[in-house]
């Protein structure tokens, strides 16, 4: 259920290999479960990473809390048209940061949005987001990405 939840929040949660079970959200904040009631967050601070460590905190709050039963929850996610979201994308990334901000031209699997000179790369097809020297532009563009595309891709039923 806390996958679930971390996944809503930042769409990129790894999973990390070792003795115990561990989550790693951000690529900054590693989610180790001691116990079926405790977990343990570990993250270098920064101002940044301790404002990803804070929503996280809240995500284990609202996971505990919740009285959903996590058989209820959704299934996973299949595929998205590529073409489709990547219009959507381009359309979002304008809207947020303007027409000009956006390139027109998607090469390959990948394109690219410039705010004040920082330039985003984004992977369209693992949707990866890579921007040198800017980890907030980084996670915004990230997090836009990722809930653009959970929030097109259809359940299974």
């Amino acid at each position: 259920m806390l996958h679930f939840f971390l996944n809503q929040l930042s769409g990129d949660v790894e999973i990390v290999e070792g003795s115990k079970k561990a989550l790693r959200v951000f690529g900054k904040v590693t989610i180790v479960q001691e116990s079926p009631s405790m977990v343990v967050l570990e993250w270098n601070s920064s101002p940044v990473n301790d404002l990803f460590a804070d929503a996280v905190i809240t995500v284990v709050l609202r996971a505990q809390c919740s009285a959903v039963p996590a058989k209820s929850l959704p299934s996973t996610l299949v595929k998205v048209d590529r073409m489709h979201f990547t219009e959507c994308l381009m359309e979002t990334l304008a809207e947020m940061f303007g027409e000009d901000s956006v390139g027109k031209v998607v090469k390959g699997e990948r394109m690219m949005v410039t705010v004040n000179d920082r330039c985003a790369h984004i992977n369209l097809r693992s949707l990866e987001v890579q921007c040198e020297g800017d980890d907030v532009l980084q996670q915004i563009v990230s997090t836009a990405v990722t809930k653009l595309y959970n929030s097109m891709a259809p359940l299974k039923v």
